[in-house]
C-alpha cells in the first residue's frame, strides 16, 4: 500500500483555521462535538505530527496515537512525545510505523506539508470568522478532487485527493 501524507483540518470560509491562538467557532458545541468525533476516528491508532505551537494549545499528547511535535529548540522533551527537529524527519519516522501520516497543525506546518500531502481529511464550516490562521488554498487549485462529502447543517466532512499530474 502507498504510503500517504494526510493533512486533516477545520477550515471556515476564507480557510480560516484560528484567530489569537484559538478555534474561532468552537463555542458551537455541536460541530465541535461531530468535529472532534471524526478527527478521533481518522487518526485513532495512527502517528499525528503537530508543530510545537499545536502541541502547546492542545495542552497534552494525543492518547491512541503516536505524537510526533516538531521543534527546533534542542533539550525540548515532552513525555509521551517524539521531538522531531523537522516535518521530513517526522513523516519518515512516522511512516516507519504506519503507511499513514496525519498533520493536524499548526498553520506553518500545513504550508510546509502540502506540497507533498496525498489526502486533505476537512470539516469545511460555512461561517466567516476572523482570523489570523489559515490553511493552504487547496480549493480551485487544480490539484485535488473530491472524493467524500458529508453535508450537516452549517458544514460538512469532506475528503480530497491529489489529482494525477497531466
Amino acid at each position: 500500500m502507498d504510503r500517504e501524507i494526510i493533512l486533516i483540518a477545520a477550515v471556515a470560509y476564507d480557510n480560516v483555521i484560528g484567530n489569537n491562538g484559538s478555534i474561532p467557532w468552537w463555542d458551537d458545541t455541536k460541530l465541535r462535538r461531530e468535529d472532534m468525533s471524526r478527527f478521533r476516528r481518522l487518526t485513532l491508532d495512527k502517528p499525528v505530527i503537530m508543530g510545537h505551537t499545536t502541541f502547546l494549545s492542545i495542552g497534552k499528547v494525543l492518547p491512541r496515537r503516536v505524537n510526533f511535535v516538531l521543534s527546533r529548540k534542542g533539550g525540548l522533551s515532552v513525555h509521551g512525545a517524539n521531538i522531531c527537529p523537522d516535518l521530513n524527519t517526522a513523516i519518515l519516522a512516522a511512516h516507519a510505523l504506519s503507511n499513514e501520516a496525519y498533520i493536524i497543525g499548526g498553520e506553518q506546518i500545513f504550508y510546509q506539508a502540502i506540497g507533498d500531502a496525498t489526502r486533505l481529511e476537512m470539516t469545511e464550516i460555512d461561517g466567516r470568522y476572523e482570523g489570523d490562521t489559515f490553511f493552504p488554498r487547496y480549493k480551485d487549485t487544480g490539484k485535488w478532487y473530491k472524493t467524500f462529502n458529508e453535508e450537516r447543517e452549517g458544514y460538512r466532512f469532506s475528503t480530497y485527493r491529489r489529482s494525477m499530474p497531466k
